[in-house]
């Protein structure tokens, strides 16, 4: 009997637990996924646009030497 009653409850607790999760997926709309992709592509641009400016800053420190400064 009271093997019966554990069953009973684990099952319970687990078709509580695989619903919830359904339902959280089914619930993620698609606003949310599009902000996610924008949020990452804004992550990528920035990291593209630090390196460039890292690159230029170095070409800015290197020495140029002309004939005027000769």
């Amino acid at each position: 009997m009271e093997i019966t009653i554990l069953m009973l409850v684990a099952i319970t607790f687990v078709a509580g637990i695989v619903g919830g999760i359904v339902i959280a997926d089914a619930t993620d709309t698609h606003e949310n996924r599009r902000r996610q992709r924008r949020e990452a592509r804004s992550k990528k641009r920035e990291q593209r646009r630090r390196e460039a400016n890292r690159r230029m800053d170095k070409m800015r420190k290197m020495p140029t030497f002309t004939i005027d400064k000769f």
